[in-house]
């Protein structure tokens, strides 16, 4: 038994009797009447398990305004007139109303009713996503739906309280332009990752039951795309040759002094490559100010030196 087919046994995936025995001449007409040129792995994967119905869960790779891990309800693939809902065609046609024609629907996710759907071509090819098309993301927190899952379950939707904890504070990660469908009417989708590729995607599948243990993990703060402020205002001090003050410079917590008798500055850092200068020129006023390494090392100059600046 290959690797997918001991996923599939392994997550409880059934054939229904319902459905058409998937061929290579359904999955070329398929690919020849939208226009895709679906990846081998899921051609393969389509020959064999499409139309396949059951329950699993798949992590998400991103903060997204959906539960998490995201359920995954029966494969897509090809079924005769009157079961519109799990055919592939249809739902591809469907899917093109609002959408590129780059992907490939794959299947539905149950609680969240959002498509689960493969990017054929451009960027973010062979990628997986969650299509947000009940435009969840673009709605007020108050207006969002509570999730519709037991108290154990709590922990699974701890991206979702964060995404819009960082939403209204506009912190919120900047999505890819590939990544953010808008039609002509103003309509906007937004994608949320689900794998790289299929077979991560397979890979990453879980069982209903290992849902309930898994605590999801938040992604780490991006790191800053400029050096740190502060080593550079670190090294601009110390090429300053005979000064007359002390410089304390602490690595761990990112804060750096200057002190000169009764003259004090502190620095610590902000965004966007700058820093804050808080300072004493004398012993009961103190001043703040935010700039640049360059203009930090001047402003520290000054203090150090007793003037005003």
């Amino acid at each position: 038994m290959n690797r997918v087919a001991a996923k599939m046994d392994y997550l409880g995936y059934r054939a229904s009797e319902l459905m058409l025995r998937p061929t290579p001449q359904l999955i070329a007409g398929y690919e020849r009447r939208f226009g895709l040129r679906l990846p081998l792995a899921y051609c393969r994967f389509l020959l064999r398990y499409g139309g396949y119905y059951g329950s699993s869960y798949c992590p998400l790779q991103e903060l997204a305004p959906y539960d998490d891990p995201v359920s995954i309800d029966g494969f897509l693939g090809f079924w005769p007139p009157g079961c519109e809902l799990g055919d592939i065609r249809c739902r591809t046609e469907d899917l093109f109303h609002f959408a590129p024609p780059v992907f490939a629907p794959l299947a539905d996710g149950v609680y969240n009713g959002c498509l689960v759907a493969l990017k054929c071509s451009g960027a973010g090819a062979g990628h997986i996503y969650l299509l947000d098309d009940y435009g969840t993301a673009d709605l007020p927190e108050e207006k969002v739906p509570t999730p519709n899952s037991p108290t154990a379950m709590k922990d699974c939707f701890r991206t979702l309280r964060r995404y819009f904890e960082l939403q209204r504070v506009g912190r919120l990660p900047l999505k890819p332009e590939h990544e953010v469908i808008t039609t002509s009417s103003g309509l906007r989708t937004v994608l949320f990752r689900l794998a790289r590729s299929f077979e991560e995607f397979i890979d990453a599948l879980q069982r209903p039951e290992e849902r309930l243990i898994r605590v999801p993990k938040l992604p780490k703060p991006k790191k800053l795309r400029w050096p740190r402020p502060l080593n550079r205002l670190y090294h601009l001090l110390l090429e300053a040759g005979n000064r007359p003050y002390a410089i304390a410079f602490d690595r761990r917590r990112r804060v750096l002094w200057c002190t000169n008798g009764e003259f004090r500055a502190g620095v610590g850092e902000v965004d966007d490559g700058q820093v804050r200068v808080s300072y004493q020129p004398n012993p009961v006023d103190i001043h703040s100010q935010v700039c640049v390494p360059e203009r930090a090392a001047q402003l520290i100059e000054e203090v150090m030196a007793g003037g005003h600046p």
